[in-house]
């Protein structure tokens, strides 16, 4: 577990930077996040296939009047480029990849009153980047709700307060996410992708503003409020199981462990289960796991 003024620092899967005169244009019709307003917003954003399933996400900065970035802790900056380019067909839009430039310290959510107290920092307004020397500080989600992001290049490195110390122990950090219930993207939805709705990821979508890939199956699934499957956390005793590990029931496939961790009494893990399984203990052929619902974010 991370300690106390412990930040965690960490290397973006995928750091790209839109610019051209369509860039903003075009992104609001690649994702799921309302992208409306002046430079300075930030949200988070889902990109989907035709079939409505997540095939990746990340933060949307509209940096500058001229360019924007798309932050994303996990889905490889090849996999949005080769998408986002199927799509580009008249547009001015020029996409640069830039992840290697790019660092992010991500503040525990029960540290960040007294982080921003030390570093002079104000919170970030709701969907807002907050602009601190060459830094971009915004509320991201990678240890939890409440967490916040600081992205700063290696030109322009972001000064850590006295007293506090940057840590790369990325099993902490996932001991962090995983209790605080975050699933990563897309390494934890299942084979192929999981729609919003199945994946509790409601926040990022958007059902009011124009069309976007994916859409119409999204709003018909929200409509219906229902879905084959859910998120979950998984916890156990004993060893810990590698992962991906399918779960059955009488021998058929009802979900799958993602990500795990252990713990000095147990082990803990993000996956999905069907519907037809109710939280609660389960016996699935030998691994006797606890099933948890994740809280829709």
């Amino acid at each position: 577990m991370l300690e106390s003024k412990c930040l965690f620092a960490h290397l973006p899967a995928a750091v790209i930077r839109f610019s051209g005169e369509d860039h903003l244009e075009f992104l609001q019709g690649q994702g799921t996040a309302d992208l409306g307003g002046e430079f300075g917003l930030a949200r988070y954003d889902l990109f989907l296939d035709h079939r409505g399933n997540i095939q990746g996400d990340g933060f949307i900065l509209h940096e500058s009047e001229e360019s924007t970035l798309l932050v994303s802790y996990a889905t490889p900056a090849e996999t949005l480029v080769e998408k986002f380019q199927r799509h580009i067909i008249a547009d001015d839009v020029e996409m640069e990849t830039c992840s290697e430039e790019y660092r992010l310290l991500s503040v525990p959510p029960d540290a960040l009153e007294a982080f921003l107290s030390a570093a002079g920092l104000e919170l970030p307004g709701e969907g807002r980047i907050l602009y601190t020397g060459t830094a971009l500080a915004y509320m991201g989600r990678r240890l939890g709700a409440g967490t916040l992001d600081i992205l700063f290049s290696g030109d322009g490195a972001f000064s850590i307060p006295d007293g506090w110390r940057d840590s790369r122990d990325t099993v902490a950090a996932e001991e962090l996410r995983i209790l605080a219930g975050v699933p990563m993207v897309p390494s934890d939805l299942a084979e192929g992708g999981m729609n919003p709705v199945e994946a509790g990821l409601i926040s990022p979508v958007s059902f009011t503003k124009g069309c976007y890939l994916g859409q119409e199956v999204v709003a018909r699934v929200h409509r219906l409020g229902r879905a084959p499957r859910r998120m979950v956390r998984l916890s156990g005793t004993g060893k810990t199981p590698s992962v991906p590990q399918e779960l059955k029931l009488s021998g058929q496939v009802v979900g799958e462990l993602r990500s795990v961790v252990t713990f000095p009494d147990k082990f803990s893990g993000i996956g999905w289960l069907k519907n037809k399984v109710e939280d609660g203990a389960a016996d699935f052929e030998g691994n006797t796991l606890q099933a948890e619902s994740l809280a829709q974010s």
